[in-house]
C-alpha cells in the first residue's frame, strides 16, 4: 500500500514537473510585448521561431508544438525549404492600431493569425499573393493589427519564400508607419528616377552616335531595373500585380539580363578586340554561358535559379573588374573609370549575396547593398560614356576640321590652277596676236626688200577701187 501511494506519489510529482516545465515554456513564449510608446516596440527578446521543414503544419499542430519553438537569435537564414512560424505576444496600453512590416520585400507568402478574446484573425500578404487578397497594399509586407487595450494578443505568423529567407521586420505604432511609409518609397522613387534618366539620356545618345556601347549599357540598366523592382516589391505591386507564375522569375531573369549586357557592353566600351586580345575569346565564351542562364532561370526552380543568379553575378562581376584593370594596364581608354565603378557594383554583389545565403546579417545596408553599388557603378560608367562621347565629338570634330582644311587646300590649289591657266592662256593669246601681225607683215611684204608686194598691191587697187564706186569718183594709177 505504501509503495502504491509512493509510486502514485513520484508518478504526481513526474507530472507536475513536466507541467510545470510545460508551463513554463508556454509562460515564457507567452510573456506580451508591452506597446505604449512610439516605436518602443523591439520583440528581438520576445519572438520565437519555428522550422517546418516539410511546410505541411496547420496552426493547430503548430500550437501543439509550442515547446519546440526557438528564440530568434537570428533572422536571416538563406535559402531554405519549408516554412518559418514566428510566434509573439502583445499587449497594448490603449486601443488602436498597430502595423507589422518586414523590411524584407522579396518574400513570397507570410499569413498572419491574430488571437485574443475575438477569436483568431487570419491575414495574408506577399509578393505572390494576388493583390486582392493582400492585407494591405503595400512594396513591403504589410499587417495590419487592430489590438484591443490592456488585452493580451497572441501573434502567429507564417513564412514561405524561394528566395532568401529574411525575416527582418518592426513593429510600429500608427504614426510611426506613416512616417516610415514616406521613407520606405523615397529611396527606390530616387533609384529607378537615376536608372530612367540614365538609360533615356544614353538610348539618345545611341540614336545619335549609333555606338553599341551606349545601346548594350541602356539594356544592362533596363535589365537591372527589373531585378531591382522585383527586389523592392514595386514590380509585384505596380508592374506584374497579377502575373504571379512570372513574378518570381522575374529577380533572376532581371538580374541574369543584366549580367549578359554587362559583358556585351565592356567588349564595346574597352574595345576587348583591340587592347585586350587575349581576354576577348573568354568573354565570348562566358556570354554564351550567360545566354544559356537566361533561359534556364526561367526554367528551373526559383530558388535554384537564385542561387544561380547571386553565383554568376559574382563571377560576372569579379571578372569584368579583373578585364577593366587588364584594360588599365593596356592603356585601354576609360579603362580606369570602369574598372572603379565595377568594383562597386562588385562589392555591392558580394554583400547582397553573401546576406542571401545567411553568411551576413539583414539590415538596410545588406539588403540593398546591390542596389547603392549599382548606382553607384552607373553613374561612374555613365561619366565614363560622358567622356567617350567628349572622345567620338572630339574625334568627329578633328576629322571635319582636316576636311575642311583638306577642302580649302583643295580650293587654293584650284584657284592657283585656274590663276596659272588664266596667265597662260593670255599669253598665248598675246602670241598668237603677234604671230598673225607678223603673218600680216609677210603676206603683204617681200622678204627681201621690205617693200609692198603683188599681193599688197592688189589690196590697195581693191579697197581704192571700192572707194571709188562708193563715192563715185575716178582713179589714177601710177607706173614708175
Amino acid at each position: 500500500m505504501h509503495v502504491m501511494l509512493l509510486t502514485v506519489f513520484i508518478s504526481w510529482l513526474l507530472l507536475s514537473d513536466t507541467a510545470i516545465r510545460r508551463y513554463g515554456d508556454t509562460a515564457m513564449l507567452a510573456a506580451p510585448i508591452s506597446l505604449h510608446d512610439a516605436m518602443c516596440c523591439d520583440t528581438t527578446a520576445s519572438l520565437k521561431i519555428l522550422h517546418d521543414t516539410r511546410g505541411t503544419l496547420t496552426l493547430a499542430e503548430v500550437k501543439a508544438k509550442i515547446a519546440d519553438f526557438q528564440p530568434a537569435t537570428t533572422l536571416s537564414y538563406g535559402y531554405r525549404q519549408g516554412a518559418y512560424w514566428l510566434h509573439v505576444t502583445v499587449k497594448p496600453a490603449n486601443s488602436g492600431l498597430w502595423w507589422w512590416v518586414f523590411d524584407y520585400p522579396s518574400l513570397d507568402q507570410a499569413t498572419l493569425y491574430l488571437e485574443n478574446s475575438g477569436g483568431v484573425l487570419e491575414l495574408r500578404t506577399g509578393d505572390m499573393v494576388p493583390l486582392a487578397e493582400r492585407a494591405f497594399l503595400h512594396r513591403k509586407l504589410v499587417f495590419p493589427l487592430a489590438l484591443p487595450a490592456a488585452e493580451t494578443s497572441t501573434l502567429w505568423i507564417r513564412v514561405v519564400t524561394e528566395g532568401s529567407v529574411t525575416l527582418s521586420h518592426q513593429l510600429l505604432d500608427n504614426n510611426s508607419f506613416i512616417e516610415h511609409t514616406r521613407y520606405t518609397y523615397l529611396l527606390p522613387a530616387l533609384y529607378f528616377g537615376l536608372l530612367i534618366a540614365l538609360a533615356s539620356y544614353n538610348f539618345l545618345l545611341y540614336l545619335a552616335l549609333r555606338e553599341n556601347a551606349f545601346l548594350w549599357y541602356v539594356l544592362f540598366v533596363l535589365g537591372f531595373g527589373v531585378g531591382a523592382l522585383s527586389l523592392n516589391g514595386l514590380g509585384a505591386l505596380f508592374v506584374w500585380p497579377d502575373v504571379l507564375v512570372l513574378g518570381n522569375k522575374m529577380l533572376p531573369f532581371g538580374f541574369t539580363a543584366a549580367s549578359l549586357t554587362a559583358i556585351l557592353f565592356t567588349r564595346a566600351f574597352l574595345d576587348t578586340r583591340k587592347f585586350l586580345s587575349s581576354w576577348d575569346p573568354w568573354l565570348k565564351r562566358l556570354i554564351v554561358l550567360k545566354a544559356v542562364a537566361l533561359v534556364s532561370v526561367l526554367l528551373i526552380p526559383v530558388q535554384v535559379a537564385l542561387m544561380v543568379m547571386s553565383l554568376i553575378g559574382i563571377i560576372t562581376v569579379f571578372t569584368l573588374t579583373l578585364c577593366a584593370i587588364k584594360g588599365m594596364l593596356q592603356q585601354a581608354p576609360g579603362a580606369k573609370l570602369f574598372a572603379v565603378a565595377w568594383s562597386m557594383l562588385w562589392l555591392g554583389t558580394v554583400i547582397m549575396s553573401l546576406r542571401n545565403f545567411g553568411y551576413l546579417p539583414s539590415n538596410t545596408f545588406t539588403v540593398n547593398a546591390m542596389q547603392l553599388g549599382s548606382a553607384i557603378e552607373m553613374i561612374l560608367i555613365s561619366l565614363g560614356l560622358a567622356q567617350r562621347f567628349n572622345r567620338l565629338k572630339q574625334q568627329h570634330s578633328a576629322i571635319q576640321q582636316q576636311m575642311l582644311q583638306t577642302e580649302q587646300r583643295r580650293v587654293a590649289e584650284l584657284q592657283q590652277h585656274e590663276a596659272e591657266l588664266a596667265f597662260k592662256v593670255q599669253q598665248r593669246t598675246a602670241e598668237l596676236e603677234q604671230l598673225n601681225q607678223r603673218l600680216l607683215v609677210l603676206a603683204s611684204t617681200d622678204a627681201l626688200t621690205g617693200l609692198a608686194n603683188r599681193s599688197a598691191i592688189y589690196q590697195q587697187l581693191q579697197q581704192a577701187s571700192a572707194r571709188m564706186q562708193r563715192h563715185q569718183s575716178k582713179m589714177a594709177l601710177f607706173f614708175y
